[in-house]
């Protein structure tokens, strides 16, 4: 790794340590437009999830199962811009009964009309 690779993200009091190279991992998302910055950058937002967004671009797939916890990350996904976890998010809570009521009601899901 090179030393103007690694970056220290403060985000809301809580600091995370990563590289450039991980927040660039998926094009398109609130981290490109970082560019090359160094130092400590902060980003105002609640550190609860970011653990779990940063896993993302990191390789991880793994998602929490609870309702409220799915539709905080999905925020924090939306924020950030990262497309491919919110798909992947919305299909966690269409897949849970609980969740199919709330998909409806906000446009999450599409349902086939069966004949």
């Amino acid at each position: 790794m090179k030393p103007c690779d690694y970056v220290r993200l403060d985000v809301g009091g809580q600091l995370f340590h990563t590289t450039h190279t991980t927040l660039t991992n998926i094009p398109h998302t609130f981290f490109s437009g970082l560019g090359q910055a160094e130092g400590e950058v902060f980003i105002d937002r609640d550190p609860t999830h970011f653990r779990i967004l940063l896993n993302w671009l990191r390789g991880s797939t793994a998602l929490p199962w609870e309702h409220q916890a799915l539709q905080e990350l999905r925020e924090e996904a939306s924020f950030f811009c990262v497309s491919c976890l919110l798909a992947a998010i919305d299909q966690r809570l269409l897949s849970t009964p609980r969740s199919v009521a709330h998909a409806v009601k906000h446009g999450l899901a599409q349902f086939d009309h069966v004949r």
